[in-house]
């Protein structure tokens, strides 16, 4: 079974690897189409001017499609970086003072350790 982070990082990659496909692409040919009025001005025939409208809505999908692929790649990131914590068993865990502190699964408590009583062995 593949990890959430895994996952996450290899949609955003392919999203990237769209996007940058889609606006190189499509960028190239669209340098006739200066404004999205101009070729209606000049009187551009009807399939010139259906062209242009494809050409910037594919440009407009490659950016799209990089800024979706950077936030899946950046929260596999996150996902990655967060998960070791997510597998650590429930209990005590030392800190950098030298105190305890318990870990529920889940999240980190204010819960004390358990102060030992009289009689019991160190």
């Amino acid at each position: 079974m593949a990890s959430r982070g895994g996952t996450l990082g290899a949609l955003g990659g392919c999203l990237l690897a769209f996007g940058i496909f889609l606006v190189l692409a499509f960028n190239a040919t669209s340098s006739a189409c200066s404004s999205s009025l101009g070729f209606l001005a000049q009187g551009v025939s009807r399939a010139a001017a259906t062209h242009c409208f494809v050409d910037g809505a594919l440009d407009i999908l490659g950016l799209v499609a990089l800024a979706v692929g950077i936030l899946l790649v950046t929260a596999a990131i996150v996902v990655t970086v967060m998960q070791p914590w997510q597998s650590l068993a429930p209990g005590w865990y030392p800190r950098r003072d030298g105190s305890l502190r318990w870990w529920d699964g889940r999240r980190w408590t204010r819960d004390k350790p358990p102060v030992p009583g009289p009689g019991s062995a160190s």
